[in-house]
């Protein structure tokens, strides 16, 4: 889903089912700019002054953080294990964009994964 600021997270790759190895993340932004997918157990929300982190703040993960190509979208593999103890589990992510040379940071939508 595209944010009104531009920045995106979106998946490829079908549904997050049970040993699906070519699920994946995408997300985007401006060209150059720095980004980062961020994961937690829950939702939240919490209103900053750049945007809301819809995600819980007392479990925020890393996915990963790398600066957009030229193309402004980048994709990170993320394999769906065969356990069966994964199915219905919930998983509530959203990116984040450091554009250096304005000085600002931007939020996508939330997304959330239920592996199925």
């Amino acid at each position: 889903m595209i944010a009104p600021n531009g920045n995106w997270l979106g998946s490829e790759g079908g549904a997050p089912g049970l040993g699906n190895s070519s699920y994946a993340l995408r997300f985007g932004g401006k060209p150059g700019a720095l980004a980062a997918v961020f994961a937690s157990n829950k939702r939240g929300n919490v209103s900053l002054p750049f945007g809301t982190v819809l995600l819980d703040p007392t479990l925020i993960v890393t996915l990963v953080s790398t600066t957009l190509p030229a193309s402004g979208r980048a994709t990170l593999g993320l394999p769906i294990p065969g356990s069966a103890a994964l199915v219905g589990q919930i998983l509530p992510m959203q990116a984040a964009v450091v554009d250096l040379a304005l000085a600002t940071i931007t939020l996508s939508r939330g997304v959330e994964v239920t592996v199925q």
